[in-house]
């Protein structure tokens, strides 16, 4: 080991991926142990410290070039002992002058005091917190104030938090670039136009996700700011944000938005359409979507390249200001995006209401002449129409069903000049059908079968390169 060269020495290291391995690689030769000190630049840590303050001191005086760390208790309980504490944060902040990225996840034992304790990282540029219960609106006023060098921000689950002045802080300078807001219930529309002309110019990625609850007697209350709105029930006009932020968006490339609550062309919905450089859109359960915003998408979002789409529940779409989505706003981002690559189409299962067709999904595979993955979950009707638009595609890789409960083959029109090489099937109660259709067809690079019954492993053999059953495989 003493002629191993400096160099040779860290790519030894970095071939070791396992805690375990450079541990005991150190306790062998000094040398790895004094090298492994020097490079090593992240940790994960949590349940498995017993004196966490005795530890993360240890672990930042060891490591003096730690530039990512990431606390997580994700299935603590109070038997296991204690957590990281604020005087422990205060340690790791003292120790750790390289940090600038920091993960805090289901750290109970952290209030407003660790959030300023971080303001002694002055490298910090990445934070994200999950399910701090202790946090409140001035612990992050004093971390975002304090840390001027935030690029990203991400926030989850902040039961405490009831105030959103720190928006104004985060916003002031310009430099956010990928924030995140999920399931806090302080923050809505209303509340996020707070960050500023300057901090959603700048801004790269955004994702936004509503808590939703359900009430008495079935009814379905979102949050959307700090009013909660009956959604079987509500008025448009009631959550209009016509004066939100009208300057253009010219960075922000992915975009997020979960069971959000706006009107065509207003709130959190008037990113998507100021937004020319938008590649990877996400709209989850969105109330209020329609085909009128699809088609403002498909004209303004030529860049677009992955799109996941989630209807709402059909018992939503009763008010007359929720409209049921259809085929046509699918057929026109299938048309004007040419660039799309990925698309995932999901439904709510037993939804009563089908959203999108065996025609439309089809027409939508045909139109999309660059799409290479396409999902389906929870499709209410998966026809022979679609699998022969799959098959006849010329560009399509990869296909994946999940919880697909009715698959139609009998008059199915095979293609043998298929480019498809990836088929994952998930969840499907009765996959025979489509297994039968495959043995007709040109054989595949990559199978895989998850939590499917009555599967015969042994005919799946046949019916690709590499197979791959309940995570296991067996080709």
């Amino acid at each position: 080991m003493d002629s191993l060269t400096d160099d040779m020495l860290a790519i030894v290291l970095g071939c070791l991926n396992r805690v375990v391995d450079r541990n005991n690689a150190g306790l062998v030769c000094r040398r790895f142990y004094d090298a492994e000190r020097v490079l090593r630049t992240e940790i994960c840590v949590g349940c498995e410290m017993n004196s966490p303050r005795s530890a993360i001191a240890a672990l930042s005086t060891r490591f003096i070039n730690l530039s990512k760390v990431k606390i997580a208790y994700p299935r603590w309980i109070s038997s296991m002992g204690n957590q990281v504490d604020d005087s422990a944060l205060k340690i790791l902040s003292q120790n750790c002058h390289q940090l600038s990225d920091l993960s805090l996840v289901f750290c109970c034992f952290i209030t407003d005091v660790g959030m300023g304790n971080l303001t002694l990282c002055k490298r910090l540029q990445s934070v994200r917190l999950n399910f701090l219960p202790c946090v409140t609106g001035r612990g992050l006023l004093s971390l975002v104030s304090g840390c001027r060098d935030l690029t990203l921000f991400h926030i989850e689950s902040l039961v405490s938090v009831r105030t959103v002045e720190w928006l104004d802080f985060l916003g002031r300078k310009g430099n956010i670039q990928s924030f995140a807001v999920k399931k806090c219930r302080c923050v809505g529309d209303l509340e996020l136009r707070r960050l500023g002309h300057r901090g959603w110019h700048n801004l790269q990625e955004f994702s936004f996700e509503v808590d939703l609850i359900h009430g008495i007697e079935g009814n379905t209350y979102g949050y959307n700011g700090r009013q909660a709105v009956l959604l079987n029930s509500w008025s448009m006009e009631d959550t209009q944000v016509d004066d939100g932020p009208q300057e253009r968006f010219p960075y922000l490339q992915t975009l997020s938005l979960t069971k959000s609550l706006s009107q065509l062309g207003t709130g959190l919905y008037s990113l998507m359409f100021q937004s020319s450089s938008l590649r990877h859109l996400r709209l989850d359960t969105c109330i209020g979507l329609s085909d009128e915003d699809l088609l403002m998408i498909a004209h303004n979002c030529s860049q677009l390249s992955s799109l996941y789409l989630r209807a709402p529940m059909g018992h939503l779409h009763l008010h007359p200001m929720n409209p049921l989505l259809s085929d046509v706003g699918l057929l026109a981002v299938a048309q004007l995006c040419s660039n799309l690559e990925t698309l995932e189409l999901s439904v709510w299962e037993f939804d009563p209401s089908p959203v999108f067709s065996s025609a439309g999904i089809a027409a939508m595979v045909e139109n999309c002449s660059n799409l290479r993955r396409l999902i389906l979950t929870s499709a209410i009707q998966l026809s022979a129409q679609v699998i022969t638009a799959v098959f006849r595609s010329i560009s399509l890789k990869s296909l994946e069903l999940v919880r697909c409960r009715l698959l139609c083959f009998e008059d199915l029109e095979i293609v043998n000049n298929s480019v498809l090489d990836e088929l994952i099937i998930r969840d499907c109660d009765d996959p025979d059908a489509c297994f039968d259709t495959l043995r007709r067809c040109r054989r595949l690079r990559c199978l895989t079968v998850d939590n499917c019954p009555n599967v015969d492993r042994e005919g799946l053999v046949a019916l690709a390169d590499v197979v791959y059953y309940n995570g296991t495989r067996i080709h």
